[in-house]
Formats: structure tokens, C-alpha cells, sequence
């Protein structure tokens, strides 16, 4: 049903609630291209100082990387900097806009605190192709645990259980060529079942 809800009548997430939970996440990394000028700004609003490395990456949509840079960044808590700017030539690298993306992360120590991956045209005009997915489906105690990768860039990945309703950590989520991301979903129900079946969709399959 399309309304302006985003859950459905079970209670299932739709897009934008998980739009919406990155959004607010308390550490984003914001990029915007202006004038054709690309500014990097992180968001900080926990209550205490943020340092770390950011990493930014340019990859074209099958995977080749095209640009690289990191920098150190130091936040003040519940505040907002820009921290990188550099004009969308020197980062396309001659490249077509519709044909690459820009991924950003911010790394504490030994962990990544926050990541965001940027395209600097609307989806409908990138140039996707229909990515092949390998995928893992394990079992622990009353949740099943998926780890997929993609072939190519895949945008806005759609996860479902033929047989079984409930949530996920993360769904509608792009996932990088040769990444692994790992997802847990949790039945609504505790019932015994053998493994279910896993479908995905992504963007390039309704652009077909």
C-alpha cells in the first residue's frame, strides 16, 4: 500500500524507516556537491570529542578505484564540521558522473563508527548493472544470520524470507562490489523451520 507510513500493516520496515535510522544515526558523514564542489561534512552528536580517520573513495559502479584520500579529523562533541572539499573534476578523474560513486568512512581505532556511500547524479540515471550475489545463511539460536556479496555495485538491496516474518538489522542498504555485509534477522514468531528461502532485489532489477 503506498501511504506515508513507513511500516506496513504487520509492522514490517518499509525503505524509509531505514532511511530515516541512518539518518539519525549520532555520527554521520554528510557529503554535498555544490557548484561542483564536493564538501565532506561529519556530524557529531554524541556528548563527547570524536577523533579518528576518515577515508574517502572513488570507485567506478564495477568496482575500480579511481580516487583515494584520508585525513585525520578531530569533532567537538554535539557539533558539525566540515573536514574535506575538492571539486568533483579532480575526483571524477574524467569519469562520467553517472558512472561512479563515492564512499566515505570514519574509523576509530579498530572500528569503523560511521560510513555513507554518495552518488553525484539522481539513482534513476546511474548505470547499473544487474549484480550476481553470493550469499550465507546460518542459524543461531532463533535468528538467521545472512552474509552476501555483490559482483557489481548493488543500490538499494531488498532482503525477504519466503516463509517467515520479522526484522532486520539493515535491509534496503547498497552494498559495495566484493564487501561482504553481514545482516541479522530476527523472527516475529519462535518457530522451528528449516532454512527458508532468501530473495533479493536491487535497483538494477526494476531499472530492467
Amino acid at each position: 500500500t503506498v501511504s506515508w507510513s513507513s511500516v506496513d500493516y504487520f509492522g514490517n520496515w518499509k525503505a524509509a524507516h531505514y532511511g530515516v535510522k541512518k539518518a539519525f544515526a549520532p555520527v554521520l558523514i554528510s557529503p554535498e556537491v555544490k557548484d561542483s564542489i564536493l564538501t565532506i561534512t561529519v556530524v557529531n552528536d554524541i556528548l563527547e570529542d570524536l577523533s579518528g580517520t576518515l577515508f574517502l573513495d572513488v570507485f567506478t559502479l564495477y568496482g575500480l578505484k579511481i580516487f583515494s584520500i584520508d585525513s585525520l579529523v578531530n569533532i567537538q562533541a554535539n557539533s558539525a564540521l566540515s573536514v574535506y572539499t575538492e571539486s568533483t573534476g579532480e575526483l571524477l578523474c574524467g569519469q562520467n558522473e553517472n558512472n561512479v560513486y563515492l564512499s566515505t568512512y570514519l574509523v576509530t581505532g579498530d572500528s569503523t563508527i560511521t560510513e555513507n556511500i554518495f552518488y553525484f547524479v539522481d539513482p534513476k540515471y546511474l548505470k547499473l548493472k544487474t549484480p550476481k550475489f553470493s550469499t550465507s545463511i546460518k542459524k543461531y539460536q532463533n535468528e538467521w544470520i545472512v552474509s552476501l556479496t555483490a559482483s557489481t555495485l548493488a543500490k538499494d538491496v531488498y532482503l525477504s524470507f519466503d516463509t517467515l516474518i520479522g526484522k532486520w538489522t539493515d535491509n534496503y542498504f547498497d552494498l559495495r562490489s566484493g564487501v561482504e555485509k553481514t545482516v541479522i534477522f530476527t523472527p516475529e514468531i519462535k518457530i522451528e523451520t528449516p532454512k527458508p528461502k532468501l530473495n533479493i532485489i536491487s535497483l538494477a532489477d526494476i531499472n530492467e
